[in-house]
């Protein structure tokens, strides 16, 4: 008995002294790797855009594992902070649209009987007459023009189309003119041509390709109308919206490349050494073509895959499919199927885009100042901005006025092995679980042997009369 606890009793020191230890400071060995910076001139703060090596090798991905080490190898106080913010998003304006009637027009018959010119003429009056390249291969016409309560709409990004519902699956390709005022004037210009539109099925699957991207502004002084063509087999219109571009975007993201692997015809795959939170991604066929495609996406190796979008990926006429919005989730993987079709025999080429940071660093102790990263056991450390540069400051020391610090040559730091690194805090937790554990089992073997010494003591005692 008197062993047993003895033994609870050095478990409850041992305890004790694991429990009430102090953190050890960090070194800058305990960073993988590390690159010397180039700090011009002397100035209390530098910025720095961090290099994409440190996105695809820090072990997590809001980047708590970077900091920065004076010559001496102290850390010195940092802030981290996105390089622009994000704008809002303004809602898509429906346009009128008005189907135009084709007929030739009277005069100078060619040698074929045709007039090479056309007219077309709207509901509401409008006549726009035609010749030229712009007649060959003209097929259902629409005139679009603002609505009635608005009269200007400036940085349309994006046509988007809305049609009758199909008997069956169709392709068309669509071409957009503009033109300032028909009434006065019969010079248009060109803004897109032969962009693909489609609504496929295959049983219970369907990609809609529905919309077209688009640089124009519409306004009652300026570009009135916009012509459109659709060529093909195409049901009739019923709507199309303008999709407004979005404020000057403040966040500069940077693109994280994957390391790209042919499954089979059917399939490949894109992953990243370390998950990336992704706000979009791009996809770029390598050469001319279109392929339909199902894109999906895990979070981490050993995760389910889960559907983000299907699409057709283009390369047309020296125009090219858009990004495809991610809202910065965890990715570790994209995976690309073909809808009824083969990959090419070159991969389409992709690229993760993420948020891009830009580090402020205090310029404390003497320089050559160290940026270093990958450290799985690191806790974050950068401080609010307020805190390193006060807002007092700040019109005398603005942010996109500071210095910069750029990335000169790569340092030898603690390797490869640190991205594995276990923090002290989580050594602590389990060796906190085990020395409980311990102690419980300890307990339990005591109260076992207590109650075996009375149940003996009990056994050979005199028997009563």
């Amino acid at each position: 008995m008197k062993g047993m606890k003895g033994a609870l009793l050095a478990l409850v020191c041992i305890a004790s002294a694991t429990f009430g230890g102090e953190l050890r400071a960090e070194s800058i060995q305990d960073y993988a790797f590390g690159e010397t910076l180039d700090a011009p001139g002397h100035s209390p703060w530098y910025r720095l855009a961090l290099p994409e090596a440190v996105y695809r090798q820090a072990t997590s991905g809001d980047l708590r594992d970077v900091r920065v080490f004076d010559r001496q190898g102290e850390s010195v106080p940092f802030s981290l902070e996105l390089r622009k913010g994000t704008p809002p998003v303004n809602a898509p304006v429906a346009l009128r649209i008005f189907p135009m009637d084709i007929s030739p027009v009277p005069g100078a018959v060619m040698d074929d009987g045709w007039t090479g010119r056309l007219l077309l003429q709207s509901k509401n009056g409008v006549e726009i007459r035609l010749e030229g390249e712009m007649v060959d291969g003209l097929g259902s016409s629409y005139l679009l023009a603002l609505p009635e309560s608005l009269a200007e709409m400036t940085d349309i990004r994006q046509l988007q189309f809305t049609w009758e519902k199909p008997q069956s699956s169709w392709q068309g390709r669509v071409s957009i003119w503009a033109i300032n005022n028909p009434e006065r004037s019969q010079t248009w210009y060109s803004l897109k041509e032969d962009v693909p539109l489609m609504d496929l099925r295959s049983g219970d699957d369907r990609l809609k390709i529905d919309r077209i991207q688009l640089n124009a502004t519409l306004s009652r002084d300026g570009t009135r109308y916009l012509l459109l063509n659709v060529k093909g087999k195409a049901p009739r219109l019923t709507g199309v919206s303008a999709v407004p571009g979005e404020e000057e975007a403040r966040v500069a993201p940077v693109s994280i490349t994957p390391d790209a692997q042919r499954v089979s015809d059917k399939e490949a795959i894109w992953s990243w050494a370390r998950p990336q939170p992704l706000t979009a991604l791009q996809i770029a066929l390598a050469e001319e073509g279109t392929l339909p495609v199902i894109v999906t996406w895990r979070p981490d190796a050993d995760a389910a895959w889960q559907t983000l979008t299907r699409t057709l990926i283009y390369q047309l006429n020296g125009q090219a499919s858009g990004t495809i919005a991610m809202s910065g989730q965890r990715v570790q993987a994209i995976r690309m199927v073909p809808i009824s079709a083969r990959l090419p025999a070159v991969l389409p080429k992709v690229l993760g885009l993420r948020d891009g940071y830009q580090l402020i660093f205090n310029a404390q102790g003497k320089g050559p100042y160290i940026l270093a990263w990958g450290n799985g056991a690191a806790r974050p450390a950068s401080l609010p901005l307020d805190e390193l540069i006060p807002e007092s400051l700040r019109q005398s020391h603005d942010i996109e006025a500071l210095p910069e610090a750029a990335p000169v040559a790569p340092v030898t730091l603690g390797g490869e092995a640190r991205l594995g690194a276990t923090s002290e805090e989580a050594q602590r937790s389990r060796w906190q679980t085990l020395l409980v554990w311990a102690i419980l089992i300890t307990g339990v073997l005591a109260l076992a042997g207590m109650a075996w010494r009375l149940w003996r003591e009990a056994k050979s005692g005199p028997s009563s009369h």
